[in-house]
């Protein structure tokens, strides 16, 4: 053996001893919690796979099947004891977060490192609780009216227009559109072919009153203003559709329903009908114009192990270019940063004409916050409406009745 090689063999031995001795630092690790059901194929896994690879980090993903499972799961492995670093949610969730501590507020950190001006204040005042900021947002569930071309061309009514700030479009020219789409095709005094398919929640319009400028609660979820004058006008003039015109029903998917105000998870639904000849618009306006939504986004768990790293995921999927849209196309809503609503166009202009697409990501002007999460027993709320709004839809009692009986029962669950 040559001198030479006897160095080498040293020099690799000792390299040996060295990485037994001091093994490799292991990788940082983060947890992202989220519920995914409605999330389709994007670029979710890369933004993780570029994230990883730039930070040396790893990322385990924490999911389940439903907000509430989702709530739960997060209570649950915090009071263990177990570690989040980044949790996704919808605004419920995202408030549920924060009013249990589960969550921390990151208004020094965005004002440290974004320009919070790129998001509408309109939509960042949604995540925000006692006047901190605890999520930045990533995409909105606005609605829209999706309707069918065919349908429309029968009756003889011109498409929808595609912008929001459209003189056409108000409540009465709305509300004699549904009607003249409401048709009985089979001659036996019913419709089967209805004008639209829902008037939102509860069947009667709870969810859609903000285009008449109304909410039903205050911004806290303390107050409840559903028996006032101007919420019982806003919720008989949606409900006469339903309980004087009747021309709430039907499938727009199957053809009975010419139009349905739907969020827009419902892109991608339409888009696998080859068969259905479907198109977008604004919502109508009442005194103005409103979409109500989901609004979604990222916040900084309490028992974050690297506030820091955690942290630089959240910018990268929310504020970074490159990893919001990655993210936002999974998400399977309407992005809010700029950048990743043009990606969101050019994307849906493949099914869409661009002023349709634009039409979709123009609503995130217009979002309206129901603030039906906003109580603490929202969901005993929410049942007891439904069921209200149920009882209008069936004929038994009419909408101020409604409003009355339940009113107390409602303002009893929020003292």
């Amino acid at each position: 053996m040559t001198g030479k090689q006897h160095r080498f063999i040293k020099a690799v031995i000792g390299l040996l001893i060295i990485a037994v001795t001091y093994p490799a630092p292991a990788r940082e690790q983060l947890t992202f919690a989220s519920c995914f059901v409605s999330w389709v194929e994007g670029g979710f896994e890369q933004a993780l796979d570029n994230f990883r690879q730039a930070h040396n980090v790893d990322i385990e993903i924490v999911d389940a099947p439903s907000w509430q499972a989702l709530w739960e799961k997060v209570l649950v492995m915090s009071a263990a004891g177990v570690n989040l670093d980044v949790l996704y949610g919808d605004n419920a969730t995202l408030m549920y977060f924060a009013r249990e501590v589960l969550s921390q507020p990151i208004d020094h950190l965005a004002q440290r490192d974004m320009k919070l001006d790129l998001f509408p204040a309109s939509v960042l005042s949604v995540l925000e609780t006692d006047g901190r900021l605890y999520a930045i947002p990533t995409a909105l569930s606005l609605h829209n009216l999706y309707y069918n071309v065919d349908l429309f061309a029968q009756a003889g009514l011109d498409r929808l227009p595609t912008s929001w700030e459209s003189e056409r479009l108000d409540w009465d020219e709305y509300a004699s559109m549904v009607r003249k789409l409401t048709l009985d095709t089979d001659g036996d005094g019913q419709p089967n072919r209805f004008g639209t398919q829902t008037l939102g929640f509860g069947s009667i319009g709870f969810t859609m009153v903000g285009m008449w400028g109304v909410h039903l609660f205050n911004l806290a979820g303390t107050e409840w203003y559903g028996d006032t004058p101007e919420a019982i006008a806003a919720l008989e003039r949606m409900a006469a559709l339903r309980t004087e015109f009747n021309a709430v029903g039907g499938s727009f998917v199957a053809g009975t329903a010419a139009i349905v105000p739907i969020q827009s998870y419902y892109l991608n639904t339409l888009a696998g009908r080859a068969s259905l000849n479907w198109s977008v618009g604004p919502m109508p306006k009442g005194t103005q114009r409103s979409s109500q939504a989901g609004f979604h986004g990222i916040s900084l768990a309490t028992n974050t192990r690297d506030p820091e790293l955690a942290w630089e995921l959240i910018k990268y999927l929310t504020y970074d270019p490159e990893g919001v849209v990655l993210f936002t196309r999974s998400e399977n809503r309407v992005p809010v940063h700029p950048q990743a609503g043009r990606d969101f166009v050019q994307r849906w202009s493949k099914v869409l004409t661009p002023d349709e697409a634009w039409c979709i990501v123009g609503g995130v002007g217009y979002a309206y916050e129901s603030r039906m999460t906003r109580p603490t027993r929202h969901i005993e709320i929410r049942q007891i409406m439904q069921d209200g709004g149920r009882r209008v839809w069936d004929g038994m009692v009419p909408v101020r009745q409604m409003m009355e009986e339940i009113s107390p029962q409602i303002r009893a669950l929020m003292q």
